[in-house]
């Protein structure tokens, strides 16, 4: 069956739509990757100030609150860093799951893209073949 240029049109334009959903799914994926690298770093610096408050003894401490600091007890603050330490192993193990999916949705588009660029190609050649 013969291929005329309207369907080539039709198929440049699925090509630019796979494209750009490439594109978008490699984006999702890097902001899954910083997302991830935010939060490791905010319990590296949980974990630091953790240990630093293990040594600290009973003197004075403050909490920041915004731009203030209000004077708290050691436990109070380590209670608070220890939730916000699970905070965030469950936000990161959250994030993994979600790098997974965004990953093979990635990889699916691209999958789609090869695809559909072979089929404009091998129809380009057909139409080659046909013009000679």
């Amino acid at each position: 069956m013969p291929i005329d240029q309207a369907q080539v049109k039709e198929m440049e334009a699925g090509i630019m739509d796979a494209q750009e959903k490439v594109i978008n799914a490699r984006q999702s994926c890097n902001q899954v990757n910083t997302q991830i690298a935010i939060m490791e770093r905010e319990k590296k610096r949980v974990d630091i100030t953790l240990r630093e408050l293990d040594t600290a003894g009973e003197r004075p401490s403050y909490k920041s609150i915004g731009r203030a600091f209000v004077l708290t007890s050691v436990p109070q603050l380590k209670e608070a860093l220890k939730e916000k330490d699970v905070a965030c192993d469950a936000e990161i193990v959250s994030l993994k799951e979600r790098k997974i999916t965004v990953e093979k949705s990635a990889e699916d588009a691209e999958n789609y893209f090869r695809r559909q660029f072979k089929q404009y190609q091998e129809a380009q050649a057909e139409i080659k073949a046909a013009g000679k």
